[in-house]
């Protein structure tokens, strides 16, 4: 997504009615959660890219699924090979491929604890 498209009251608008946590290290964001919580659904989770690899993503997946516990589920899309590599590391398995408008997506779930998936 181009972020220059994206506007402060997108956010707003995105995440209303969710829960939402974030991380921070020190006087720095870097990371945050939204999670629509009567059906355990994360709506997003992002870490900065200055974060990234030091655990911020796992720790907020991790505190929620303390929180509200599992199953855990998510879309993520096709294309952002990252961030499947990094949830197919953790435990999360497909459980659903479809499309939006022209881009695809599989939704993921997280039954059990931290492990290899997908």
């Amino acid at each position: 997504m181009d972020s220059r498209e994206i506007r402060p009251e997108d956010f707003d608008r995105d995440t209303e009615g969710e829960e939402i946590w974030a991380a921070w290290q020190g006087e720095e964001a870097a990371g945050f959660i939204s999670l629509w919580v009567p059906e355990r659904f994360i709506h997003h989770l992002f870490v900065s890219r200055t974060f990234q690899g030091q655990g911020i993503g796992t720790g907020l997946i991790r505190k929620a699924a303390e929180i509200y516990g599992l199953p855990l589920s998510l879309k993520c899309v096709c294309d952002n090979r990252r961030a499947l590599d990094f949830y197919c590391s953790r435990g999360w398995r497909i459980t659903e491929r479809g499309k939006s408008g022209e881009e695809a997506w599989y939704r993921l779930e997280l039954e059990d604890e931290f492990g290899n998936s997908c």
